[in-house]
């Protein structure tokens, strides 16, 4: 980090790690088109049950229920429905949550969907 400029310039480094959160969500791919598959990545305590809803811009609802591993880690694998999504709305919500637990204990993203042929 530089602070100040000429003879007044300043910099120091500092060390920094990024850590893994209570709970972590990601999906891939980030973009995809209607009748494909997302998989979803979720990273937690191990062996904890894991509830992952996918909200569609319909207000469909679809809940994935897994069990993570000893490492924390669990996939899910979902097929986009071909006429999930139309028009200009084509955001998906996901959010992913402890079965059992701390409510305050959650993490989400989203991903688009196009149209097929688009």
């Amino acid at each position: 980090m530089s602070v100040g400029s000429g003879q007044n310039q300043s910099s120091e480094q500092y060390p920094y790690r990024v850590l893994f959160g209570s709970m972590d969500v990601a999906v891939s791919p980030r973009e995809t088109v209607a009748g494909s598959r997302v998989k979803v990545y979720v990273h937690t305590w191990p062996n904890r049950m894991v509830e992952i809803d996918l909200l569609y811009p319909s207000s469909r609802l679809v809940r994935l229920s897994r069990k993570t591993g000893q490492g924390g880690w669990l996939s899910a694998r979902q097929q986009i429905e071909p006429g999930a999504v139309s028009g200009s709305r084509r955001t998906v919500a996901v959010i992913a949550f402890l079965a059992r637990g701390p409510s305050s204990v959650s993490a989400s993203t989203s991903f688009v969907v196009q149209q097929s042929g688009r």
